[in-house]
Protein backbone atom coordinates (compact mmCIF):
# COMPACT_ATOMS: atom_id res chain seq x y z
CA UNK A 1 0.00 0.00 0.00
CA UNK A 2 0.93 3.66 -0.63
CA UNK A 3 2.52 5.39 2.38
CA UNK A 4 0.81 8.34 4.36
CA UNK A 5 1.09 11.70 2.66
CA UNK A 6 2.71 12.39 6.31
CA UNK A 7 4.55 10.88 9.23
CA UNK A 8 1.29 10.50 11.73
CA UNK A 9 0.80 9.49 14.87
CA UNK A 10 -2.22 9.41 17.38
CA UNK A 11 -4.77 9.51 14.10
CA UNK A 12 -7.72 7.32 13.82
CA UNK A 13 -8.77 4.76 11.21
CA UNK A 14 -12.13 4.12 9.95
CA UNK A 15 -13.29 1.42 7.04
CA UNK A 16 -16.66 2.68 5.08
CA UNK A 17 -17.76 1.38 1.54
CA UNK A 18 -14.66 -0.47 1.15
CA UNK A 19 -12.48 2.50 1.54
CA UNK A 20 -10.18 3.32 4.66
CA UNK A 21 -9.51 6.35 6.05
CA UNK A 22 -6.86 8.20 8.50
CA UNK A 23 -8.38 11.27 10.67
CA UNK A 24 -6.52 13.61 12.62
CA UNK A 25 -3.69 13.10 14.66
CA UNK A 26 -0.22 14.75 14.99
CA UNK A 27 2.69 15.29 12.62
CA UNK A 28 5.64 15.66 15.49
CA UNK A 29 4.35 17.75 18.21
CA UNK A 30 1.16 16.86 20.10
CA UNK A 31 0.57 20.53 20.33
CA UNK A 32 -0.56 20.69 17.34
CA UNK A 33 -3.22 18.47 16.16
CA UNK A 34 -4.35 17.68 12.87
CA UNK A 35 -7.58 18.35 11.19
CA UNK A 36 -6.82 16.37 7.95
CA UNK A 37 -8.36 13.53 6.90
CA UNK A 38 -6.98 11.15 3.86
CA UNK A 39 -9.13 8.11 1.86
CA UNK A 40 -7.13 5.64 0.31
CA UNK A 41 -9.13 4.77 -2.59
CA UNK A 42 -10.97 1.53 -3.43
CA UNK A 43 -8.06 0.24 -5.55
CA UNK A 44 -5.30 1.16 -2.85
CA UNK A 45 -3.35 2.79 -5.03
CA UNK A 46 -3.73 6.61 -3.89
CA UNK A 47 -4.01 8.47 -0.54
CA UNK A 48 -6.63 11.42 -1.41
CA UNK A 49 -7.50 14.49 0.85
CA UNK A 50 -11.28 14.90 1.53
CA UNK A 51 -12.77 17.19 4.17
CA UNK A 52 -11.04 18.12 7.10
CA UNK A 53 -13.06 17.50 10.48
CA UNK A 54 -14.88 20.33 12.32
CA UNK A 55 -12.00 20.31 15.16
CA UNK A 56 -8.18 19.11 15.10
CA UNK A 57 -7.67 15.85 17.26
CA UNK A 58 -5.74 13.48 18.03
CA UNK A 59 -6.46 10.55 20.72
CA UNK A 60 -9.83 10.03 19.85
CA UNK A 61 -12.32 6.95 18.71
CA UNK A 62 -14.16 6.71 15.58
CA UNK A 63 -16.52 4.48 14.52
CA UNK A 64 -19.17 3.49 11.63
CA UNK A 65 -23.13 3.31 11.90
CA UNK A 66 -25.48 3.28 9.23
CA UNK A 67 -22.95 4.24 6.48
CA UNK A 68 -21.04 7.63 8.10
CA UNK A 69 -18.50 7.69 10.02
CA UNK A 70 -18.60 9.16 13.94
CA UNK A 71 -15.60 10.51 15.78
CA UNK A 72 -15.79 11.06 19.49
CA UNK A 73 -13.66 13.32 21.78
CA UNK A 74 -10.26 13.16 21.84
CA UNK A 75 -7.41 15.40 23.10
CA UNK A 76 -7.00 19.31 22.11
CA UNK A 77 -4.03 21.08 21.57
CA UNK A 78 -3.44 21.84 25.03
CA UNK A 79 -3.67 17.98 25.57
CA UNK A 80 -7.30 18.75 27.29
CA UNK A 81 -10.01 15.96 26.65
CA UNK A 82 -12.69 17.08 24.27
CA UNK A 83 -16.51 16.53 24.03
CA UNK A 84 -16.68 17.91 20.96
CA UNK A 85 -18.59 14.90 18.53
CA UNK A 86 -18.69 14.76 14.27
CA UNK A 87 -19.98 12.63 11.65
CA UNK A 88 -18.56 12.32 8.06
CA UNK A 89 -21.30 11.71 5.36
CA UNK A 90 -18.89 10.26 2.49
CA UNK A 91 -21.66 10.84 -0.33
CA UNK A 92 -21.76 14.86 0.09
CA UNK A 93 -18.22 14.62 1.42
CA UNK A 94 -19.20 16.75 4.46
CA UNK A 95 -18.91 16.83 8.13
CA UNK A 96 -21.79 17.70 10.52
CA UNK A 97 -21.76 18.65 14.54
CA UNK A 98 -23.53 16.26 16.64
CA UNK A 99 -24.12 16.77 20.64
CA UNK A 100 -21.38 17.08 22.72
CA UNK A 101 -20.64 14.18 25.24
CA UNK A 102 -21.97 14.85 28.99
CA UNK A 103 -17.90 14.63 29.77
CA UNK A 104 -15.20 15.33 27.59
CA UNK A 105 -12.63 12.70 26.97
CA UNK A 106 -9.92 11.05 24.96
CA UNK A 107 -8.68 7.35 24.34
CA UNK A 108 -11.88 5.64 24.81
CA UNK A 109 -13.58 2.50 24.26
CA UNK A 110 -16.66 1.96 21.94
CA UNK A 111 -19.19 -0.42 20.61
CA UNK A 112 -22.44 -0.70 19.03
CA UNK A 113 -25.26 -2.08 20.47
CA UNK A 114 -29.68 -2.12 19.50
CA UNK A 115 -29.26 0.83 17.56
CA UNK A 116 -26.87 3.19 20.50
CA UNK A 117 -23.36 4.09 20.09
CA UNK A 118 -21.52 3.20 24.15
CA UNK A 119 -18.32 5.28 25.08
CA UNK A 120 -16.52 3.36 27.50
CA UNK A 121 -13.98 5.02 30.22
CA UNK A 122 -11.12 7.24 28.70
CA UNK A 123 -8.74 9.80 29.76
CA UNK A 124 -10.11 12.55 31.67
CA UNK A 125 -9.66 14.20 34.79
CA UNK A 126 -11.66 12.78 36.98
CA UNK A 127 -10.60 8.77 35.69
CA UNK A 128 -11.93 6.72 33.31
CA UNK A 129 -15.06 4.82 34.97
CA UNK A 130 -17.76 7.00 32.69
CA UNK A 131 -19.95 5.29 30.29
CA UNK A 132 -22.78 7.25 28.12
CA UNK A 133 -24.31 6.26 25.28
CA UNK A 134 -25.21 8.36 22.02
CA UNK A 135 -28.76 7.68 19.96
CA UNK A 136 -27.41 9.18 16.35
CA UNK A 137 -30.97 8.80 15.28
CA UNK A 138 -32.08 11.52 17.78
CA UNK A 139 -28.94 13.16 18.70
CA UNK A 140 -29.29 12.93 22.46
CA UNK A 141 -26.51 11.36 24.93
CA UNK A 142 -27.78 9.38 28.01
CA UNK A 143 -25.44 8.36 31.09
CA UNK A 144 -24.71 5.05 31.81
CA UNK A 145 -24.00 3.42 35.28
CA UNK A 146 -20.21 3.71 35.59
CA UNK A 147 -17.49 0.81 35.31
CA UNK A 148 -16.04 -0.70 38.59
CA UNK A 149 -12.55 -0.29 37.05
CA UNK A 150 -11.04 2.78 35.83
CA UNK A 151 -9.57 2.45 31.86
CA UNK A 152 -8.81 4.10 28.88
CA UNK A 153 -8.45 2.79 25.46
CA UNK A 154 -10.20 0.12 26.52
CA UNK A 155 -11.92 -2.36 23.71
CA UNK A 156 -15.45 -2.36 23.34
CA UNK A 157 -17.58 -5.38 22.17
CA UNK A 158 -21.31 -6.06 21.87
CA UNK A 159 -21.85 -9.96 22.69
CA UNK A 160 -24.69 -11.67 23.05
CA UNK A 161 -26.46 -8.83 24.28
CA UNK A 162 -23.90 -7.71 26.54
CA UNK A 163 -21.62 -4.92 26.56
CA UNK A 164 -18.03 -5.51 27.09
CA UNK A 165 -14.99 -3.47 28.26
CA UNK A 166 -11.96 -5.69 27.47
CA UNK A 167 -8.57 -4.49 29.19
CA UNK A 168 -7.40 -0.75 28.85
CA UNK A 169 -4.84 1.49 30.71
CA UNK A 170 -4.88 2.90 33.91
CA UNK A 171 -2.47 5.05 35.63
CA UNK A 172 0.00 4.01 32.09
CA UNK A 173 -0.42 0.50 33.45
CA UNK A 174 -2.58 -2.20 32.01
CA UNK A 175 -5.58 -2.87 32.83
CA UNK A 176 -6.41 -7.40 32.98
CA UNK A 177 -10.15 -7.45 33.83
CA UNK A 178 -12.66 -7.93 31.60
CA UNK A 179 -16.14 -6.37 32.89
CA UNK A 180 -19.48 -7.28 31.20
CA UNK A 181 -22.59 -4.61 31.53
CA UNK A 182 -26.29 -6.02 31.32
CA UNK A 183 -28.59 -3.58 30.27
CA UNK A 184 -31.51 -5.14 31.57
CA UNK A 185 -29.85 -5.10 35.17
CA UNK A 186 -27.73 -1.68 34.63
CA UNK A 187 -24.93 -2.57 36.12
CA UNK A 188 -21.42 -3.58 35.14
CA UNK A 189 -19.54 -6.91 36.92
CA UNK A 190 -16.56 -7.92 36.74
CA UNK A 191 -16.33 -11.56 34.33
CA UNK A 192 -12.85 -12.88 33.52
CA UNK A 193 -9.22 -11.54 34.02
CA UNK A 194 -7.08 -11.33 30.73
CA UNK A 195 -3.40 -13.34 30.74
CA UNK A 196 -1.93 -10.28 29.68
CA UNK A 197 -3.33 -6.41 31.28
CA UNK A 198 -2.97 -4.32 28.28
CA UNK A 199 -5.10 -1.90 25.88
CA UNK A 200 -6.90 -4.00 22.87
CA UNK A 201 -7.71 -2.44 19.66
CA UNK A 202 -9.24 -5.53 18.06
CA UNK A 203 -11.29 -8.62 19.22
CA UNK A 204 -11.21 -11.57 16.85
CA UNK A 205 -14.33 -13.09 18.71
CA UNK A 206 -14.20 -17.30 18.15
CA UNK A 207 -15.98 -20.37 19.88
CA UNK A 208 -12.41 -20.34 22.32
CA UNK A 209 -12.90 -16.78 23.21
CA UNK A 210 -16.76 -16.39 23.70
CA UNK A 211 -16.50 -19.67 25.72
CA UNK A 212 -13.93 -17.59 27.88
CA UNK A 213 -15.86 -14.64 28.03
CA UNK A 214 -19.17 -15.66 28.81
CA UNK A 215 -19.36 -19.25 28.93
CA UNK A 216 -22.07 -18.94 26.37
CA UNK A 217 -22.35 -21.08 23.19
CA UNK A 218 -24.85 -18.39 21.59
CA UNK A 219 -21.73 -16.53 19.55
CA UNK A 220 -23.41 -18.65 16.70
CA UNK A 221 -26.45 -20.14 17.25
CA UNK A 222 -28.83 -21.38 14.28
CA UNK A 223 -31.99 -22.79 13.83
CA UNK A 224 -34.45 -22.55 10.77
CA UNK A 225 -34.45 -18.89 8.93
CA UNK A 226 -33.28 -17.46 11.76
CA UNK A 227 -29.43 -16.91 12.59
CA UNK A 228 -27.77 -13.87 14.24
CA UNK A 229 -23.83 -12.95 14.88
CA UNK A 230 -24.48 -10.84 17.04
CA UNK A 231 -23.03 -8.17 15.42
CA UNK A 232 -19.99 -9.69 15.74
CA UNK A 233 -17.57 -8.57 12.42
CA UNK A 234 -15.77 -11.41 10.62
CA UNK A 235 -12.48 -10.69 9.86
CA UNK A 236 -9.49 -12.66 8.23
CA UNK A 237 -6.64 -14.52 10.13
CA UNK A 238 -6.05 -18.18 11.28
CA UNK A 239 -8.08 -18.24 14.24
CA UNK A 240 -11.45 -15.85 12.27
CA UNK A 241 -15.14 -16.49 12.37
CA UNK A 242 -16.43 -17.33 9.57
CA UNK A 243 -20.25 -16.72 8.39
CA UNK A 244 -21.16 -20.52 7.35
CA UNK A 245 -24.34 -21.52 5.20
CA UNK A 246 -25.84 -25.11 5.18
CA UNK A 247 -28.01 -26.08 3.03
CA UNK A 248 -32.01 -27.13 3.91
CA UNK A 249 -33.82 -29.34 2.00
CA UNK A 250 -37.64 -29.78 1.47
CA UNK A 251 -37.15 -32.26 -1.56
CA UNK A 252 -36.50 -35.60 -1.99
CA UNK A 253 -32.51 -34.72 -1.72
CA UNK A 254 -30.89 -35.18 1.48
CA UNK A 255 -27.53 -33.87 0.11
CA UNK A 256 -26.73 -30.56 1.49
CA UNK A 257 -23.58 -28.16 0.44
CA UNK A 258 -21.71 -26.29 2.67
CA UNK A 259 -21.12 -22.51 1.60
CA UNK A 260 -18.79 -19.90 3.88
CA UNK A 261 -18.62 -16.26 3.32
CA UNK A 262 -15.26 -14.22 2.28
CA UNK A 263 -15.52 -10.97 3.36
CA UNK A 264 -12.65 -9.49 1.99
CA UNK A 265 -13.53 -10.97 -1.84
CA UNK A 266 -17.56 -10.49 -0.54
CA UNK A 267 -18.37 -13.59 -2.08
CA UNK A 268 -19.60 -16.77 -0.99
CA UNK A 269 -17.98 -20.39 -2.34
CA UNK A 270 -18.51 -23.89 -1.64
CA UNK A 271 -16.17 -26.02 0.83
CA UNK A 272 -18.10 -28.81 1.33
CA UNK A 273 -21.39 -31.31 1.60
CA UNK A 274 -23.55 -33.43 3.87
CA UNK A 275 -25.21 -36.39 3.44
CA UNK A 276 -28.18 -37.60 5.64
CA UNK A 277 -30.90 -40.20 5.35
CA UNK A 278 -33.70 -37.49 5.56
CA UNK A 279 -35.42 -34.20 4.48
CA UNK A 280 -37.31 -31.96 6.06
CA UNK A 281 -35.42 -31.64 9.25
CA UNK A 282 -34.38 -28.35 10.97
CA UNK A 283 -30.41 -27.75 12.40
CA UNK A 284 -29.29 -26.24 15.32
CA UNK A 285 -25.44 -24.93 15.52
CA UNK A 286 -23.97 -25.73 18.71
CA UNK A 287 -20.26 -25.71 20.28
CA UNK A 288 -18.94 -26.59 16.52
CA UNK A 289 -21.78 -28.95 15.61
CA UNK A 290 -24.99 -29.46 13.67
CA UNK A 291 -28.02 -30.94 15.06
CA UNK A 292 -30.48 -32.40 12.51
CA UNK A 293 -33.66 -32.79 13.98
CA UNK A 294 -36.36 -34.88 13.02
CA UNK A 295 -37.33 -35.02 9.36
CA UNK A 296 -39.00 -37.58 6.51
CA UNK A 297 -37.24 -41.11 5.63
CA UNK A 298 -38.50 -42.06 2.42
CA UNK A 299 -38.62 -45.76 3.70
CA UNK A 300 -39.92 -44.93 7.52
CA UNK A 301 -41.83 -41.70 6.65
CA UNK A 302 -41.31 -38.65 9.39
CA UNK A 303 -38.55 -39.63 11.81
CA UNK A 304 -37.73 -38.87 15.42
CA UNK A 305 -33.86 -38.98 14.98
CA UNK A 306 -31.67 -36.65 16.41
CA UNK A 307 -28.49 -36.54 15.05
CA UNK A 308 -25.00 -34.82 15.42
CA UNK A 309 -22.33 -33.69 13.16
CA UNK A 310 -19.22 -32.77 14.99
CA UNK A 311 -17.61 -30.58 12.01
CA UNK A 312 -14.33 -31.02 14.36
CA UNK A 313 -13.88 -34.49 14.06
CA UNK A 314 -15.96 -34.90 11.40
CA UNK A 315 -18.17 -38.23 13.17
CA UNK A 316 -21.91 -38.18 13.11
CA UNK A 317 -23.26 -39.34 17.17
CA UNK A 318 -26.81 -40.25 17.81
CA UNK A 319 -28.46 -38.17 20.41
CA UNK A 320 -31.39 -38.96 22.33
CA UNK A 321 -34.87 -39.36 20.07
CA UNK A 322 -37.52 -37.03 19.99
CA UNK A 323 -40.28 -38.13 22.02
CA UNK A 324 -42.64 -38.74 18.71
CA UNK A 325 -41.29 -38.59 14.77
CA UNK A 326 -42.15 -34.85 13.38
CA UNK A 327 -41.03 -32.46 10.46
CA UNK A 328 -41.22 -29.59 9.31
CA UNK A 329 -41.10 -28.50 13.36
CA UNK A 330 -40.11 -25.18 14.35
CA UNK A 331 -36.46 -25.23 16.15
CA UNK A 332 -34.71 -22.82 18.19
CA UNK A 333 -31.29 -22.94 20.44
CA UNK A 334 -32.16 -20.83 23.78
CA UNK A 335 -29.72 -20.28 27.00
CA UNK A 336 -28.52 -23.79 26.68
CA UNK A 337 -31.50 -25.17 25.88
CA UNK A 338 -33.35 -26.86 21.94
CA UNK A 339 -36.71 -25.95 21.68
CA UNK A 340 -38.59 -28.01 19.37
CA UNK A 341 -42.15 -26.31 18.41
CA UNK A 342 -44.97 -27.86 16.68
CA UNK A 343 -44.61 -30.02 13.16
CA UNK A 344 -46.90 -31.72 11.33
CA UNK A 345 -48.02 -35.42 10.76
CA UNK A 346 -47.23 -36.54 7.43
CA UNK A 347 -50.53 -38.46 7.45
CA UNK A 348 -53.68 -36.17 8.10
CA UNK A 349 -51.12 -33.40 7.62
CA UNK A 350 -52.18 -31.58 10.95
CA UNK A 351 -50.26 -29.73 13.04
CA UNK A 352 -48.63 -30.11 16.56
CA UNK A 353 -49.00 -27.49 19.48
CA UNK A 354 -46.33 -29.50 21.73
CA UNK A 355 -43.63 -28.18 22.52
CA UNK A 356 -39.85 -30.36 23.68
CA UNK A 357 -37.15 -28.91 25.49
CA UNK A 358 -33.93 -30.89 24.72
CA UNK A 359 -31.35 -29.79 27.54
CA UNK A 360 -27.44 -29.69 26.24
CA UNK A 361 -26.26 -30.47 29.47
CA UNK A 362 -28.42 -33.35 31.02
CA UNK A 363 -28.85 -34.75 27.45
CA UNK A 364 -32.69 -35.24 28.08
CA UNK A 365 -35.66 -34.33 26.11
CA UNK A 366 -38.93 -32.74 28.47
CA UNK A 367 -41.71 -31.82 27.67
CA UNK A 368 -43.06 -27.68 28.02
CA UNK A 369 -46.56 -25.89 27.73
CA UNK A 370 -48.12 -26.71 24.50
CA UNK A 371 -48.75 -23.85 22.09
CA UNK A 372 -51.77 -21.73 22.35
CA UNK A 373 -52.54 -22.86 18.33
CA UNK A 374 -51.13 -25.86 16.67
CA UNK A 375 -48.77 -24.96 13.85
CA UNK A 376 -45.50 -26.09 11.70
CA UNK A 377 -43.50 -23.94 9.22
CA UNK A 378 -44.41 -20.86 11.91
CA UNK A 379 -40.76 -18.65 12.70
CA UNK A 380 -39.56 -18.48 15.58
CA UNK A 381 -37.28 -16.07 17.70
CA UNK A 382 -35.67 -15.34 20.99
CA UNK A 383 -35.79 -11.72 22.05
CA UNK A 384 -35.47 -10.55 25.80
CA UNK A 385 -35.33 -14.01 27.28
CA UNK A 386 -38.40 -15.06 25.66
CA UNK A 387 -39.61 -17.01 22.43
CA UNK A 388 -41.76 -15.83 19.90
CA UNK A 389 -43.65 -17.99 17.35
CA UNK A 390 -45.24 -16.01 14.40
CA UNK A 391 -47.43 -17.29 11.68
CA UNK A 392 -47.40 -20.64 10.50
CA UNK A 393 -49.66 -23.32 8.45
CA UNK A 394 -53.05 -24.71 10.38
CA UNK A 395 -52.94 -27.18 7.42
CA UNK A 396 -51.83 -28.31 4.65
CA UNK A 397 -53.60 -25.72 3.00
CA UNK A 398 -53.82 -22.54 5.22
CA UNK A 399 -51.59 -19.77 6.53
CA UNK A 400 -51.72 -18.02 9.76
CA UNK A 401 -51.46 -14.33 11.02
CA UNK A 402 -51.86 -15.84 14.95
CA UNK A 403 -48.72 -14.95 16.96
CA UNK A 404 -47.55 -16.12 20.59
CA UNK A 405 -45.06 -15.51 22.88
CA UNK A 406 -43.40 -18.41 25.19
CA UNK A 407 -41.88 -17.31 28.89
CA UNK A 408 -39.61 -20.33 29.94
CA UNK A 409 -39.94 -18.74 33.41
CA UNK A 410 -43.44 -19.65 33.66
CA UNK A 411 -44.11 -22.28 30.96
CA UNK A 412 -46.51 -20.13 29.56
CA UNK A 413 -47.69 -19.13 26.26
CA UNK A 414 -49.14 -15.40 25.83
CA UNK A 415 -51.29 -14.34 22.75
CA UNK A 416 -49.35 -11.20 20.85
CA UNK A 417 -51.20 -9.29 17.82
CA UNK A 418 -51.61 -10.74 14.61
CA UNK A 419 -49.60 -10.64 11.73
CA UNK A 420 -51.00 -8.08 8.72
CA UNK A 421 -50.30 -11.31 6.35
CA UNK A 422 -50.33 -14.98 7.11
CA UNK A 423 -47.54 -16.77 5.72
CA UNK A 424 -45.55 -19.97 6.55
CA UNK A 425 -41.89 -20.34 6.19
CA UNK A 426 -40.77 -16.98 6.37
CA UNK A 427 -37.27 -15.71 7.67
CA UNK A 428 -37.44 -14.30 11.14
CA UNK A 429 -34.84 -12.28 12.97
CA UNK A 430 -34.28 -9.47 15.13
CA UNK A 431 -32.56 -6.08 14.86
CA UNK A 432 -32.18 -3.19 17.29
CA UNK A 433 -34.83 -4.55 19.63
CA UNK A 434 -37.57 -4.97 16.66
CA UNK A 435 -38.28 -8.48 15.47
CA UNK A 436 -38.68 -8.68 10.95
CA UNK A 437 -40.66 -11.15 9.52
CA UNK A 438 -39.31 -11.55 6.01
CA UNK A 439 -41.55 -13.32 2.76
CA UNK A 440 -42.66 -16.85 3.23
CA UNK A 441 -45.37 -18.56 1.41
CA UNK A 442 -49.26 -18.88 1.87
CA UNK A 443 -49.22 -21.08 -1.51
CA UNK A 444 -47.37 -18.93 -3.26
CA UNK A 445 -44.22 -17.28 -2.43
CA UNK A 446 -44.35 -13.93 -0.60
CA UNK A 447 -42.17 -10.90 -0.29
CA UNK A 448 -43.88 -8.83 2.03
CA UNK A 449 -41.78 -8.10 5.08
CA UNK A 450 -43.08 -7.24 8.50
CA UNK A 451 -41.26 -5.33 12.02
CA UNK A 452 -42.92 -6.57 15.35
CA UNK A 453 -42.29 -4.07 18.22
CA UNK A 454 -42.48 -6.54 21.12
CA UNK A 455 -43.12 -3.51 23.59
CA UNK A 456 -46.33 -1.85 21.96
CA UNK A 457 -47.22 -5.39 20.51
CA UNK A 458 -47.52 -3.96 17.32
CA UNK A 459 -46.99 -5.01 13.67
CA UNK A 460 -45.56 -2.42 10.73
CA UNK A 461 -45.71 -3.14 6.98
CA UNK A 462 -42.37 -2.38 5.59
CA UNK A 463 -40.98 -2.15 1.76
CA UNK A 464 -41.02 -5.48 -0.23
CA UNK A 465 -38.37 -7.81 -1.20
CA UNK A 466 -37.60 -7.67 -5.08
CA UNK A 467 -37.66 -11.39 -5.43
CA UNK A 468 -40.72 -13.32 -3.31
CA UNK A 469 -39.43 -16.30 -1.35
CA UNK A 470 -40.16 -19.20 1.05
CA UNK A 471 -37.29 -20.22 3.34
CA UNK A 472 -35.71 -17.48 3.48
CA UNK A 473 -32.83 -16.91 5.80
CA UNK A 474 -33.62 -13.58 7.52
CA UNK A 475 -29.87 -12.41 8.90
CA UNK A 476 -28.76 -9.51 11.34
CA UNK A 477 -25.16 -9.37 10.36
CA UNK A 478 -23.46 -6.50 12.76
CA UNK A 479 -26.98 -4.46 12.90
CA UNK A 480 -27.90 -4.74 8.88
CA UNK A 481 -30.83 -7.22 7.38
CA UNK A 482 -30.56 -9.53 4.95
CA UNK A 483 -32.53 -11.65 3.28
CA UNK A 484 -30.55 -14.51 2.01
CA UNK A 485 -31.57 -17.48 -0.39
CA UNK A 486 -35.13 -19.25 0.01
CA UNK A 487 -37.36 -20.94 -2.93
CA UNK A 488 -39.37 -19.72 -5.31
CA UNK A 489 -41.99 -21.97 -7.32
CA UNK A 490 -39.90 -24.76 -5.78
CA UNK A 491 -36.89 -23.95 -7.33
CA UNK A 492 -34.07 -22.43 -4.77
CA UNK A 493 -33.12 -18.92 -5.33
CA UNK A 494 -29.09 -17.49 -5.18
CA UNK A 495 -30.11 -13.56 -4.76
CA UNK A 496 -28.86 -11.89 -1.45
CA UNK A 497 -31.08 -8.30 -0.09
CA UNK A 498 -30.43 -6.02 2.34
CA UNK A 499 -32.80 -3.96 3.39
CA UNK A 500 -31.79 -0.43 3.48
CA UNK A 501 -33.65 1.40 6.62
CA UNK A 502 -33.51 5.03 5.97
CA UNK A 503 -35.28 4.57 2.58
CA UNK A 504 -37.24 1.85 3.33
CA UNK A 505 -36.01 -0.47 0.22
CA UNK A 506 -34.37 -3.88 -0.24
CA UNK A 507 -30.72 -3.73 -2.35
CA UNK A 508 -29.64 -6.82 -4.31
CA UNK A 509 -26.31 -8.06 -3.46
CA UNK A 510 -23.95 -10.28 -4.12
CA UNK A 511 -25.07 -13.93 -5.40
CA UNK A 512 -25.07 -17.44 -3.72
CA UNK A 513 -22.78 -20.02 -5.41
CA UNK A 514 -25.72 -22.65 -5.29
CA UNK A 515 -29.53 -21.72 -5.67
CA UNK A 516 -30.99 -23.23 -2.09
CA UNK A 517 -32.59 -22.44 0.66
CA UNK A 518 -30.14 -21.83 3.88
CA UNK A 519 -29.33 -21.53 7.32
CA UNK A 520 -26.64 -19.59 8.62
CA UNK A 521 -24.04 -19.64 11.43
CA UNK A 522 -20.22 -18.83 11.94
CA UNK A 523 -17.74 -21.29 12.50
CA UNK A 524 -13.83 -21.04 12.95
CA UNK A 525 -11.84 -20.75 9.95
CA UNK A 526 -9.62 -23.73 10.99
CA UNK A 527 -12.74 -26.01 10.78
CA UNK A 528 -14.01 -24.90 7.58
CA UNK A 529 -10.42 -25.50 6.23
CA UNK A 530 -10.56 -28.78 7.75
CA UNK A 531 -13.59 -29.61 6.45
CA UNK A 532 -12.80 -28.31 2.95
CA UNK A 533 -9.60 -30.53 3.03
CA UNK A 534 -11.14 -33.83 4.40
CA UNK A 535 -14.48 -33.51 3.73
CA UNK A 536 -14.16 -36.13 0.58
CA UNK A 537 -13.36 -38.75 2.15
CA UNK A 538 -16.14 -38.90 4.86
CA UNK A 539 -18.54 -38.06 2.27
CA UNK A 540 -20.33 -41.84 2.66
CA UNK A 541 -21.14 -41.41 6.04
CA UNK A 542 -24.27 -41.41 6.95
CA UNK A 543 -26.52 -39.74 9.97
CA UNK A 544 -27.49 -42.88 12.37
Amino acid sequence: MPALPQHLRGMNVALLHESIYVLGGYVHNAAEPLDTVYRLDNNGTEWQQVANLLKPRFEANVTVFEDKIYVFGGLSAAGTPLADCECYDAVSNTWTQCADMLEPRGNVGLTIAKGQIYVLGGTKSVGGVCVQSYDPFKNVWTKISPMNVERSNTCGLYLNERILAIGGLANSKGVETIESYSPTLERWGVTKSLPIGGAYRTCCVTKAAALALTKNLAVAATNACNATTNNIKTNSGEDATLLVAVQMHRSFCAQSVLLCYDELENKWRQFGEIVTKHYGYKTVFVDNSLIFIGGYDNNLGNTSSVNKLNLETLTWEALPSLPQPVRDVNTLLHEDKIYVIGGFDDNSCDPYSNMQVYDLHTGNWKSAASTLKPRYGASVVAFDGKIYAFGGWSDCFTTMKACECYDPQTDTWTACADMYTGRGEAGITVVQDYIYVVGGSDGPELGGVERYDPRKNEWTELASLNIPRADVCALNYNNRLFAIGGLNNSCGVDIIEEYDFAQDKWVLHTALPVRAAYEIFSLSQKIVEKVESSWLHESQTQAK
